[in-house]
């Protein structure tokens, strides 16, 4: 090695030999950049400068908020266009809510001359990682996704920017922007206590982060209150009318039964709405009932709900993306407020 050349030169070849060497697996984030500044005796400065010549050589690749990767980056030859004007969009489902999202996001994208690739994990995380193995092959610039609570693995090491929206994982350092929906949630029930509910309930999702802070606002304003309500008042398993209509059924065969319904999801409460009908439980004269996003839905039912501002959850996503794609750091949380939409399905209980 010349030992005349500039620092950042010799340490470049020093990490291009490593990496020749396998000393850095492919799909493993190379060290940072302190520790290689401590372990060659440089500052980071010159560190940085010495990986960004690597990506330079096409020797390894940034992914921004994640780390630098040895190799190319996936569609690399294709920058100027084809694969690389494609953004992955990864939904859990096709519930109108994503619908009304996707519908925001194609919008700011087109703008920039992008196209959306959309898939649908349908609840399963080992189809969100399959998901993900094809975005890479596919060569997207990167992908927005509302990813399911068990699919860390999916996220672990994607050679992509990732960012995502409406849900998160805790295990993963991956941007997010969701709603507050432990507020949201705590502003339904109080507008039920208000009323002179007591005997409230909860429908909401599975294991994801975005249904335990729901659940969490719910029990936080029950219990500011000193309101108990029994365990079998709490359900939770999807967003679907199939389980708003069961769940419904469970809780109205209870031996006290809920005067009032907080439910998770419009749709969920759209099912539970049904139970209702079917059973001549009038609405909400003798049940009370609240959904969740303000979607056409709720407006079409005059629906009580808590409104999610998905025009500014959209182009925050896509902001933190685009971030992404010019190589800037962004801040990992980012919380929008809600607010509650009061209709027709909510009034003080009769007995």
């Amino acid at each position: 090695m010349e030992t005349n050349l500039p620092k950042y030169r010799r340490i470049a070849a020093l990490l291009e030999q490593r990496l020749a060497g396998g000393e850095f697996p492919a799909g493993e984030a190379l060290p940072g950049e302190k520790r290689l500044a401590e372990e060659l005796g440089a500052n980071h400065l010159t560190v940085r400068r010495a990986l960004r010549l690597l990506v330079e050589r096409g020797l390894a690749h940034t992914v921004p908020s994640r780390g630098t990767y040895p190799g190319p980056g996936p569609g690399s030859a294709r920058d100027s266009g084809g694969a690389r004007n494609l953004v992955g969009m990864l939904f859990s489902d096709a519930d109108p809510y994503f619908l009304r999202i996707l519908s925001e996001l194609e919008s700011l994208m087109s703008a920039r001359g992008l196209s959306p690739v959309v898939r649908l994990s349908r609840g399963s995380p080992a189809r969100e990682v399959e998901i993900m193995r094809e975005f890479q092959r596919l060569g997207v610039r990167g992908v927005l996704a509302a990813p399911l609570s068990g699919s860390v693995q999916a996220y672990r090491q994607p050679h992509l920017p990732v960012v995502f929206f409406d849900s998160r994982l805790e295990e993963l350092p991956i941007p997010y922007v969701v709603t507050d929906d432990f507020q949201g949630t705590r502003w339904a029930v109080e507008h039920l206590l208000g009323l002179g509910h007591r005997h409230i309930a909860h429908i909401g999702s599975g294991g994801e982060a975005t249904s335990r802070d729901r659940l969490r606002g719910f029990e936080a304003a029950l219990a500011a209150a000193g309101v108990q309500v029994p365990a079998e008042f709490r359900q939770g398993r999807e967003y679907s009318r199939e389980w708003g209509h069961l769940a419904a059924e469970r809780l109205f065969a209870q031996p006290v039964a809920p005067t009032a319904l907080v439910c998770g999801s419009d749709v969920i409460a759209a099912g539970a709405l049904r139970y209702l009908v079917e059973n001549g439980r009038r609405c909400p004269e003798d049940v009370s009932l609240i959904g969740y996003s303000d979607s056409e839905l709720s407006r079409d039912l005059q629906l009580t709900t808590v409104r999610q501002p998905l025009e500014r959850l959209a182009a925050t996503a896509w902001r933190l993306l685009a971030a992404l794609f010019e190589g800037h750091h962004t801040p990992r949380e980012n919380r929008l407020e809600t607010s509650l939409v009061v209709r027709r399905t909510t009034a003080p209980p009769t007995v």
